[in-house]
C-alpha cells in the first residue's frame, strides 16, 4: 500500500459526506424559513392590517355617499306647456 492512502481516502470521504450534509441542511433550512416567513406575515396581516382595514371601512366614506341621500334618478319636469318654444328648450 501507498503511504497515506487511507488518510486521503478518509479526507475525501469526509468532504463528500459533509457536502451532502450541507446540501440537506440548506434544503431543510429553506423549507423552514419559508414556513416561518409565511407564519410571521400571516400574523402581521391578521393583527395589524386587517383590523385597520375594518375600522377604515366602517369610518370612511371616500365617495361621500352617506352624506348625500338624494336620488340620482332622472326627475321629470312638470312642464304642461307644449308650445314650440318650450319644446325647443328641452334641457
Amino acid at each position: 500500500m501507498f503511504f497515506g492512502t487511507t488518510n486521503s481516502f478518509d479526507a475525501i470521504l469526509k468532504y463528500f459526506v459533509m457536502q451532502k450534509i450541507w446540501q440537506r441542511w440548506k434544503a431543510f433550512s429553506t423549507a423552514v424559513l419559508d414556513r416561518q416567513a409565511t407564519l410571521i406575515l400571516s400574523f402581521l396581516y391578521w393583527l395589524l392590517i386587517a383590523p385597520t382595514a375594518i375600522v377604515y371601512q366602517l369610518v370612511s366614506d371616500p365617495l361621500h355617499l352617506k352624506l348625500c341621500r338624494k336620488s340620482f334618478w332622472f326627475e321629470e319636469k312638470s312642464n304642461d306647456s307644449s308650445s314650440l318654444a318650450d319644446l325647443k328648450k328641452q334641457y
